[in-house]
C-alpha cells in the first residue's frame, strides 16, 4: 500500500519454487529503490514487463560472479587490481543477489574514485546478469555515485620542460630524447616503449599510436617481460611528424 493505494502484481510464478522466490525478492528490491527514490511506476508497467523474462536459473551471487569475470577473460594482474576485492567484499557478506546495503557499508571508507570504480563493476556485473537471461532487469543500475573533488592537472610551462631537458641532456642523451619525445607527443611511457618502426611512416609523415608494452602481470618491467596490450584508453591515434 502506497499513499492509501494498494497495488498488486501477478505472475511472479510458484511460492516453493525458489527461482521464483528470488525473481519476486529481486523486484521487490527495485520498487523499494524506486519508492524511495520518488521513480514509482504507478501503472506498474515497468514491473510486468520484467515479469518472466528471466529464463536462466541463478546460482550463488560469488558462483555467478565468477562466470562473469570467467567470460571476461581477465589476466590475473587485472583480476587482482580489481575484481579480487569486490569476490571478496561478496565472500564476507554473502548477500543475495540485488541486494545493495551491504555495498555502502563495505566500502564507506574508500576513496570515491575506488568506491565508483567498483559500483561501476556492479553495474556491469549486473547488466551481464540481464543479457545472459539470468535476470529480467540489472538491480545494481541505480547504485549513486560518490562526488569526487578532481584536482586541476597543471601541466609544465615550457620554460619548465626546457630545464627539465637540459638537465637530462646532460646526464643521458638516451633518457633525454625518450622524455623529449613524450613532451612532444604526448605518449604515454609504456606507448613510447612499445613503439614499432612499422607504426612510422615516412611518406605520410604520422606515427600510429595503438598499443604498449605493459608491465607483466607479476609486475615486471624488464623488456623480455613485458606484454603487449591495446592502449590504456583502447585507442588508436595517429600522430602527425611535424619539421623540426
Amino acid at each position: 500500500m502506497l499513499k492509501g493505494e494498494r497495488f498488486s502484481l501477478y505472475g511472479l510464478g510458484s511460492a516453493d519454487s525458489n527461482s521464483d522466490k528470488q525473481k519476486a525478492e529481486l523486484l521487490a528490491r527495485v520498487i523499494e529503490s524506486d519508492v524511495l527514490e520518488g521513480r514509482f511506476d504507478s501503472t506498474l508497467g515497468k514491473y510486468k514487463a520484467g515479469l518472466g523474462k528471466a529464463t536462466k536459473s541463478l546460482g550463488s551471487i560469488t558462483e555467478m560472479f565468477t562466470h562473469w569475470v570467467e567470460a571476461l577473460q581477465v589476466s590475473p594482474k587485472t583480476y587482482q587490481q580489481h575484481y579480487h576485492w569486490i569476490y571478496a567484499a561478496l565472500l564476507k557478506h554473502n548477500p543475495k543477489i540485488g541486494a545493495t546495503e551491504w555495498i555502502y557499508s563495505e566500502w564507506s571508507t574508500v576513496s570515491p574514485s575506488t568506491y565508483n570504480d567498483r559500483i561501476g563493476y556492479m553495474k556491469r556485473f549486473g547488466e551481464w546478469l540481464k543479457d545472459e537471461g539470468y535476470l529480467s532487469h540489472n538491480p545494481y543500475r541505480n547504485l549513486k555515485p560518490k562526488p569526487t573533488n578532481k584536482k586541476q592537472i597543471e601541466p609544465f610551462t615550457p620554460d619548465q620542460v626546457e630545464a627539465i631537458l637540459d638537465e637530462l641532456y646532460t646526464r643521458s642523451n638516451v633518457a633525454a630524447r625518450f622524455y623529449e619525445f613524450m613532451f612532444l607527443t604526448g605518449c604515454r611511457p609504456s606507448e613510447v616503449i612499445g613503439l614499432q618502426w612499422s607504426k612510422v611512416d615516412w611518406l605520410a609523415r604520422t606515427i600510429t599510436i595503438d598499443s604498449v608494452l605493459a608491465r607483466s602481470d607479476t609486475g615486471s618491467s624488464t623488456g623480455q617481460d613485458r606484454v603487449r596490450k591495446s592502449t590504456k584508453t583502447g585507442d588508436v591515434r595517429i600522430l602527425p611528424i611535424e619539421p623540426i
